[in-house]
């Protein structure tokens, strides 16, 4: 029997490196791919040093099975923009 999909936050850096290495296997084949530098990724999704960090709420999870990871999910609320939306 197959292990269950369990969708889980992203909280350590290890689950961090996860996350960003992810594309690397779903664009392997792909000629036309240009992946980002990986600091750059760690950097603007680390809450210390990310500046949308400061302007946002947001969410990175993982879907996994067993060791597998499957996924990535990110959810992102940008205060500034939603308040400028509610006062048109």
């Amino acid at each position: 029997m197959a292990a269950v999909l369990e969708i889980r936050p992203v909280v350590t850096r290890r689950d961090l490196k996860a996350f960003v290495r992810f594309p690397w296997r779903v664009y392997r084949d792909d000629p036309l791919w240009v992946p980002p530098l990986i600091s750059d990724r760690m950097a603007y999704l680390d809450p210390a040093r990310g500046p949308f960090y400061k302007q946002a709420d947001i969410v990175l999870l993982a879907a996994w099975r067993g060791r597998e990871l499957l996924g990535t999910i990110s959810a992102f609320i940008d205060r500034p923009r939603l308040k400028s939306v509610h006062r048109q």
